[in-house]
């Protein structure tokens, strides 16, 4: 198995471990949340099977979603413990745990974290904004690349001839 394939593996079942976290396909909120995103994009002449497979892929979505949100709500070291946690295979419970301990407040995120998916699916963000972490700024120059770098001279020799 390639790394990209392995990768995708990897994450695919970090998301199948947390998707219990909120119980997203069988909570009754999480369903009218999803018919009420349905009903406010608006589309006309929706077969009942057409609507019944859209809640089916915007649950997973949302679940996706929410799972990157707590993903990159994590720090540093705490996604350093949580990869430990995953490659140790210590379950949906550890994961669960350990994920309602990392982040403070989980009601409060998971809200925003559904207000957000809500305003993207609506387009009323552009697009979802990962957190950032700060990374050193560099220097610059008035807007200007920086310079480039000396070019290299050849020594010369005791005698003061040039050495090639």
């Amino acid at each position: 198995m390639d790394t990209s394939n392995q990768s995708t593996s990897n994450l695919s079942s970090v998301i199948s471990k947390l998707g219990n976290l909120a119980k997203i396909g069988n909570n009754s909120n999480i369903q009218a949340f999803i018919d009420q995103l349905i009903t406010d994009k608006g589309y006309p002449d929706l077969t009942e099977e057409v609507r019944e497979q859209m809640k089916r892929d915007l649950i997973v979505r949302l679940d996706s979603f929410i799972m990157a949100r707590v993903i990159a709500a994590f720090s540093d070291e705490d996604v350093l413990l949580f990869e430990a946690i995953l490659k140790e295979n210590k379950g949906e419970e550890a994961i669960q745990k350990f994920v309602v301990e990392h982040i403070s407040d989980l009601n409060t995120f998971l809200t925003n974290a559904l207000l957000e998916y809500r305003g993207v699916y609506l387009g009323l963000i552009s697009s979802p904004p990962m957190p950032i972490k700060e990374e050193p700024k560099k220097a610059t120059f008035g807007g200007m690349p920086p310079p480039p770098k000396p070019a290299p001279v050849m020594p010369k020799a005791p005698s003061g001839k040039w050495m090639n």
